[in-house]
């Protein structure tokens, strides 16, 4: 099938988040956007980092470390800033979630901290599982400034230290918007108009195209390894 054809939803099921980043000094980075869009397909896949932010230097610090302390009660900071169920910090990554939907009415910040461990620990050995086996492309992006190559690079080590997957890094530039480059044997760097929720959110058809052409890189990838 010709991936202009696919639906949002059939493309976006290609992809797994590795949430974002920023540069901003609290460390929140919207991490939540590609989780979102999924949403808005009817998709609802279960991953460690889908709703989280976090930075490069923590992320692949997480990534060779196995993500080994991501469960640890000792570091988790649970709190309430907004909204009406608990949010966290994992402090050994420094790996922040803004939504848990653990209604803060129905438990307690100590018992929504032994269910947050007890689904990090399972979410962690599923993000595991699917970076090894690499039948999916993980996505990052951070949203205020453009990634040196040298994390791009290093992000996608890790990666490789762990599988066979791919590394996607989302990068905002209007005049290669809608493209995808090749960075290294398991990395791909596309290129988009906008990211929210700092600008207006890009329309259907434009974030179907971007979609396309990062099933398309997928496609590429899997001829090439054969």
């Amino acid at each position: 099938m010709n991936t202009l054809e696919m639906t949002e939803a059939e493309i976006a099921t290609k992809f797994e988040s590795l949430g974002g980043g920023s540069s901003r000094m609290d460390g929140w980075g919207f991490g939540c956007e590609f989780g979102t869009y999924q949403r808005f397909n009817g998709l609802e896949p279960l991953g460690l980092l889908r709703w989280a932010s976090i930075n490069p230097r923590d992320l692949i610090r997480a990534l060779n470390d196995s993500f080994e302390k991501v469960d640890l009660m000792s570091t988790l900071q649970v709190y309430c800033a907004s909204g009406n169920d608990w949010q966290f910090v994992q402090k050994a990554y420094d790996m922040r979630v803004d939504h848990t939907y653990l209604p803060t009415a129905k438990f307690t910040a100590d018992q929504a901290a032994v269910k947050i461990c007890r689904s990090l620990a399972f979410l962690r050995r599923k993000i595991l599982e699917d970076l090894a086996l690499g039948d999916k492309i993980f996505v990052y992006r951070v949203y205020d400034y453009i990634l040196p190559d040298e994390e791009i690079s290093e992000i996608g080590q890790s990666i490789a230290r762990l599988g066979s997957a791919t590394f996607l890094c989302v990068q905002k530039c209007l005049e290669r918007a809608f493209t995808v480059e090749r960075f290294s044997h398991n990395s791909y760097v596309g290129f988009i108009d906008r990211f929210a929720p700092l600008e207006p959110v890009g329309n259907r058809p434009q974030s179907r195209r971007m979609g396309a052409r990062f099933a398309e890189s997928s496609r590429s990838l899997s001829s090439n390894a054969s």
